[in-house]
């Protein structure tokens, strides 16, 4: 059940940085993480928009499944994050890094230290 909630330290993580709106990939148990997500959207103060999967579509396949939801005329960069790796992302910095250089897309690797079976 606690892989189920990794996504809301990101989600805190991102607020802490301005962001105003989260898009969520979610396929198992949705009905749990639907009804969960209704208090603690209130509770951060931070929109928060589910992208359900009928079935799993691998790594890339929830990007394709929200695009319309990622992409606006705003041109506004967006964040894709893997919640499977709990860490201190510098996201601050990152979004500084991309907005300075002009570029489609930054990256972010992360080499993990110490891998947890959660």
């Amino acid at each position: 059940m606690l892989k189920l909630f990794l996504p809301l330290y990101l989600v805190e993580a991102l607020k802490a940085i301005g962001v105003t709106e989260v898009v969520l990939a979610i396929n198992y148990q949705p009905e749990v993480m639907l009804n969960f997500l209704k208090d603690f959207e209130a509770k951060v103060e931070i929109k928060i928009t589910c992208s359900r999967e009928t079935e799993p579509l691998g790594t890339a396949g929830p990007l394709a499944l929200a695009w319309d939801k990622l992409l606006d005329k705003s041109g506004e960069p967006f964040f894709v994050i893997n919640s499977d790796v709990i860490s201190e992302y510098p996201l601050k910095e990152m979004i500084e890094f991309h907005k300075s250089h002009g570029g489609e897309a930054s990256d972010l690797i992360y080499i993990a230290q110490e891998l947890l079976n959660i």
